[in-house]
């Protein structure tokens, strides 16, 4: 399954509530405010998730948000990245 999650986790719970459900075989994709979970300390605890499930973040959104020299050491990924993702999982589910 792949996990669109959009709104900051300072804002509200949706990655919270995402993580304690994921799967391994899912993907996390963090779009929109979002990012801002890939900063800081919540990043790093982000990259230690990695080998659990696979975790992207949508580059675009990034660069909006100037954040480029603070998101932790995850992939980064492009719209085009984004609809390959939607195709190669058979569900997704968009966490606000």
């Amino acid at each position: 399954m792949l996990h669109i999650v959009n709104r900051s986790p300072f804002t509200s719970t949706a990655l919270t509530e995402c993580l304690k459900i994921i799967q391994p075989n899912d993907t996390l994709l963090l779009i929109e405010d979002a990012v801002i979970a890939a900063t800081g300390k919540l990043g790093q605890q982000l990259e230690c998730q990695q080998d659990k499930f696979r975790i992207v973040v949508l580059m675009n959104d990034i660069l909006a948000r100037g954040l480029t020299h603070k998101v932790a050491a995850l992939p980064k990924i492009d719209y085009s990245d984004f609809v390959v993702l939607t195709e190669q999982h058979q569900s997704s589910i968009t966490w606000s």
